[in-house]
């Protein structure tokens, strides 16, 4: 279900981000394929800088200095990263939205 809200969200189906905790914007994306059994999720929110590694790895760094080398491409890891930004953007411009709304309810 989380899958298919990302999809009507942003149009992403494929290894796309999902939303863990809608009232408090937690967001993870997957590093391979979301049907393999062994596959990789990372905590968007928490990671504060990312960099190539080697032409196969990219170094993430957490919040809580926690470093590590994952065997992916950095250019996957850069792509995954502008699309939780946009899904970070639609759950805030909607939440902003149905505010507003409440808010001209509530004075009518």
């Amino acid at each position: 279900g989380r899958k298919e809200g990302t999809k009507s969200l942003i149009g992403i189906d494929m290894k796309g981000p999902v939303i863990i905790e809608d009232s408090k914007n937690i967001i993870f994306f997957p590093i391979s394929s979301c049907i393999r059994e062994n596959s990789i999720w990372v905590s968007f929110q928490n990671i504060i800088k990312y960099s190539k590694k080697d032409n196969l790895s990219t170094l993430l760094v957490f919040k809580n200095n926690y470093q590590i080398t994952i065997p992916c491409k950095y250019n996957l890891i850069d792509n995954q990263m502008i699309r939780c930004i946009k899904l970070e953007r639609v759950i805030l411009t909607r939440k902003k939205f149905l505010d507003d709304e409440s808010i001209y309810y509530e004075e009518s």
